[in-house]
């Protein structure tokens, strides 16, 4: 009897998608086959026919990353879209990093979490859009330069606690800080926030101060 296979981590980003005609003529031309030849109309026939027998709608191009868990079960299931464009360069870096913070986040509650220091990546900027005419912007922007270049709309809030995460102070003492500057109850956005800054972390918007007092002695790439 076989053993039941090892549950793994996984990462997997979709970076294209293709309806099957697409994609059929894409490997048939780049297999040297011709548009308009009786050969390239056989096999785009024999793919389609393959494709619509197994009910494949569209395929997707991107990225699957798997990891066998080492001493726990898996802690990783992220399935995402990356619409913007991705450029290849530092990117296998980039996911490394991105599991070393998952790794260090997924030991974290909220209250470690809430007294950890961090910092803003050195590739973030952030963008505002406002009406003509108003004070506060309709929309704020986080920007990525490097890794999977994501953009993120985040409120307000959320955007002066990464403008806030310079190393200095923790993570709980900066939300304290945002709640009475708005006037909110500090419980209600630290729960509406620390989410969020877990997907940051994760994200590589933000990352661990080295003297964080959550700092697991071990070396983690930044």
């Amino acid at each position: 009897m076989e053993a039941a296979p090892e549950p793994l981590d996984a990462w997997v980003i979709e970076r294209e998608l293709l309806d099957p005609v697409a994609y059929a003529e894409l490997w048939i031309r780049d297999a040297g086959t011709l548009p308009g030849t009786a050969a390239h109309d056989a096999l785009l026939g024999a793919w389609l026919d393959d494709f619509a027998a197994r009910g494949v709608q569209a395929i997707g191009f991107g990225y699957v990353l798997l990891r066998r868990p080492f001493g726990h079960g898996p802690t990783l299931a992220r399935y995402e879209r990356a619409t913007q464009p991705v450029a290849e360069s530092g990117l296998g870096l980039h996911l490394g990093q991105a599991l070393v913070r998952h790794d260090r986040l997924a030991l974290l509650d909220d209250a470690e979490l809430t007294a950890s220091v961090l910092t803003v990546a050195a590739d973030v900027t952030e963008a505002r859009h406002h009406l003509p005419g108003a004070e506060a912007p309709s929309v704020i922007e986080l920007r990525q330069g490097g890794g999977l270049g994501r953009t993120i709309e985040v409120d307000p809030a959320l955007a002066a606690l990464v403008g806030a995460c310079d190393g200095d102070l923790a993570v709980g003492p900066l939300i304290g800080a945002i709640a009475q500057l708005l006037e909110v109850d500090e419980s209600a956005l630290c729960a509406d926030l620390l989410p969020r800054v877990r997907e940051l972390t994760f994200c590589g918007f933000l990352d661990f101060a080295a003297d964080s007092p959550t700092d697991d002695g071990v070396a983690h790439p930044g």
